[in-house]
């Protein structure tokens, strides 16, 4: 596309303020105020409005500004903590600039639908899904754009609100403790049966990276978790008549475990009381902590990365790049180290 061939490009710097109150009277390109409040350059200017009210690719001519990174028709949906509607592409940034734990989001500019999210494209790139969003991470944009939030002093589980007595950090998303017909999606990392939920209690217990459980009363079955849930956004809470979550705070250890209260084993562990002798419990290796990334540049990991602890014996799921196909297992060992995975082309 050639200068002359964009209006909004034609504009000088003698008549800035022109486009400025022609583009930022709808709803849709209110995110621009928050930008205008820095110190651009006129020339940055436009290059921001062609970004935000045009299209993000029509802002390749200005590459000389530091624009931020979107990715067209695409998105990722693992790690979506929170749906919002905020008016603009520039206000869904603002949102995620607002909470500690918003590392990218998507937008969709027709339902002005705002996906915060807790997870980076690196990590998932497997699963990314083209749906009509743009994907964008949140260090691509302006500290400017988060106002008097740019700092962020809030915590994981706050927002961060500007007002006119500074910054006040309001607490939206809460830890819940215990909830019934409800699970905790995703962060199981073993599942255990016959036990009852007392049971379940203990052998969470006796792993030092167990922080919570779900619990199946029809059929008895309890998923350790690494996890807490929160009050953020249905896909981390399951709706599943006849389970039972819980936080592993809510349970004495005393009746329940003698020594093993404390969690003393390292989180590959699994703790075992051993009364009478020094110390009086024993820890046995018994998972895998999450792989390294894969030496073989052609192997695309496909496993549930939101799991972190593996059993000895698990296998992990991988693809190969065209042309290749899995020549090894990726296999938990017995040491609690991970066989590598490799990809041939014979």
């Amino acid at each position: 596309m050639s200068r002359r061939s964009h209006p909004l490009l034609r504009v000088t710097a003698e008549n800035t303020h022109w486009p400025r109150r022609r583009f930022i009277t709808t709803a849709k390109h209110q995110g621009i105020l928050e930008l205008t409040k820095s110190k651009f350059h006129k020339s940055e200017w436009i290059c921001w409005m062609v970004f935000l009210s045009v299209s993000y690719s029509d802002a390749s001519v200005c590459a000389a500004v530091n624009l931020p990174s979107v990715l067209v028709n695409t998105s990722l949906s693992i790690g979506v903590f929170d749906i919002l509607h905020p008016g603009g592409l520039a206000l869904c940034a603002r949102e995620c600039k607002y909470r500690l734990r918003c590392i990218t989001f998507n937008y969709k500019a027709s339902t002005d639908e705002c996906q915060l999210n807790q997870e980076t494209m690196a990590n998932w790139e497997a699963d990314a899904t083209s749906d009509g969003f743009s994907f964008s991470n949140i260090d691509t944009w302006p500290e400017t754009i988060a106002g008097e939030c740019a700092d962020l002093p809030c915590e994981f589980h706050e927002r961060c609100q500007p007002n006119q007595n500074g910054n006040m950090c309001e607490t939206i998303y809460f830890d819940v403790t215990r909830e019934y017909d409800t699970a905790l999606i995703g962060y199981v990392f073993d599942t255990l049966t016959a036990l009852s939920e007392h049971g379940c209690a203990a052998e969470c217990y006796y792993r030092s990276a167990c922080v919570s459980f779900n619990y199946d009363t029809n059929t008895n079955t309890c998923q350790l978790t690494t996890e807490n849930m929160t009050t953020d956004y249905f896909s981390y809470i399951g709706n599943m008549p006849g389970f039972l979550y819980s936080n592993l705070n809510q349970f004495d250890p005393d009746g329940i475990v003698g020594e093993c209260s404390t969690q003393p084993c390292y989180d590959d562990e699994v703790c075992e009381d051993d009364i009478g002798a020094t110390p009086p419990y024993i820890c046995t290796l018994e998972y895998c902590l999450p792989p390294d990334p894969p030496v073989d540049v052609h192997v695309i990991p496909e496993f549930d990365q939101s799991v972190s602890l593996w059993r000895i014996g698990s296998h992990l799921k991988y693809r190969c790049s065209p042309g290749y196909y899995p020549a090894v297992n990726w296999t938990c060992s017995v040491d609690g180290y991970w066989l590598e995975p490799q990809c041939t082309n014979n």
